[in-house]
């Protein structure tokens, strides 16, 4: 079929699939509108050769209907130019399948308003090969919608920059199964100011190798209400040089359950900030075990306020003398201890205390007894706190 002249809207309309598929690529000089009355199947009847010769301002004539008639054949001959050129519009037009068919320099010549406009679906069309070619621009244009529809397969393709690239909407809109199966360079990839973007749940499913292998600055980026959901497994987890990395603002989201799990020596990590952070609820948790494991700049950290905060208890100086903590872990250790200076006592009751401080505690029996604490184990400061009777037991 030869065309002397370019026939109207309505003439081209009313050709025939195979009238179309005998016009010839020089003979293609339709105007976007004329494209645009086009049915699926006469689309489907134009050569390669005809599609390629299109110009940007045709292919931006095709209706979205249009773009998704298109065969494997003439999608394969869109050059990067007549993609770039489409509109958001006419990208939704593409199919799952279209879109895994794309070759390396077509889904490469995709704007990221490109693919940010394509629905979840259509993002799944990616093949695992052409979600890892990805740019880090065309990445940080995911949507929540496009992001929430990934599967483990899927972002598993990502690499640590593009992890890296994810905006903070995509990120907490990741189902937990996706953040679970991130690999550890893909979390290495992570900024503090994603992981602070990620829901309690998505912490609380991220596994203990994936917890262990962030650093210092990530550990950082979790707010209060994420280290409030971490697992007793995943406090286990944790690395010392992570628990000493806790922001005060952390350290008052731990629960009393987690800080009651924190073994020895995470808790001797914990600073002399994180210490004056706690609660007087999160003091009052911790373990006899636990208090005798501090050091003596963590006992001195606390502050007079922490555990009395209204609550009746035992009261004795700070930093913890070793004679008290003795008395404190005894099973017939009173719940009312005091040490006090004694200047009226007798010659003799001097030497026996060591001609220094008295330690007087009420046993269970209401029997008095003095323990001597020798003049090195003083408390330097007289700054008395009130430790709660639960943290006794």
């Amino acid at each position: 079929m030869h065309l002397t002249t370019p026939p109207t809207s309505t003439q081209l309309a009313a050709l025939t699939s195979t009238q179309i598929g005998a016009l010839s690529p020089s003979q293609m000089v339709f105007s976007p509108n004329q494209l645009s009355v086009l049915m699926g199947a006469q689309i489907e009847a134009f050569g390669a050769d005809d599609i390629a010769v299109m110009s940007t301002q045709q292919i931006r004539g095709l209706t979205p209907a249009e773009i998704g008639a298109l065969t494997p054949a003439q999608l394969a001959v869109l050059s990067p130019t007549q993609l770039a050129a489409l509109a958001t519009t006419q990208v939704r037009g593409f199919t799952p399948t279209q879109i895994g068919a794309l070759a390396y320099e077509q889904v490469a010549a995709l704007a990221p308003t490109q693919i940010g406009a394509l629905s979840a679906a259509q993002f799944l069309g990616f093949t695992v090969t052409q979600i890892s070619n990805l740019s880090t621009d065309q990445v940080h244009a995911l949507t929540a919608v496009e992001a929430k529809a990934l599967d483990a397969t899927r972002i598993g393709a990502f690499n640590a920059d593009q992890i890296a690239a994810l905006p903070s909407t995509a990120l907490y809109s990741l189902t937990t199964t996706a953040v679970a199966a991130l690999t550890l360079p893909q979390v290495a990839g992570l900024a503090p100011s994603q992981l602070a973007a990620l829901t309690a749940p998505q912490v609380k499913s991220l596994t203990v190798g994936q917890l262990t292998h962030l650093t210092e600055t990530q550990i950082k980026g979790f707010d209060a209400n994420d280290i409030a959901a971490l697992t007793a497994t995943q406090i286990d987890s944790l690395t010392t040089t992570q628990i000493a990395a806790l922001t005060p603002v952390q350290i008052k989201g731990l629960t009393v359950t987690e800080l009651r799990g924190f073994a020895s020596d995470q808790l001797q990590a914990l600073t002399v900030p994180q210490i004056a952070a706690m609660t007087p609820t999160q003091v009052k948790g911790l373990t006899v075990g636990q208090i005798q494991a501090l050091n003596a700049p963590q006992v001195n950290a606390f502050t007079a306020t922490q555990p009395a905060a209204g609550r009746s208890g035992t009261t004795t100086c700070r930093p913890l003398p070793p004679d008290v903590l003795m008395n404190v872990s005894s099973p017939t250790a009173s719940r009312s201890c005091r040490t006090r200076r004694a200047p009226a006592l007798t010659l003799a009751a001097r030497r026996r205390a060591g001609a220094g401080t008295l330690a007087r505690c009420a046993t269970s029996s209401g029997r008095a007894r003095r323990t001597s604490i020798p003049p090195h184990s003083r408390p330097k400061s007289k700054a008395c706190i009130g430790w709660p009777s639960s943290s006794m037991t």
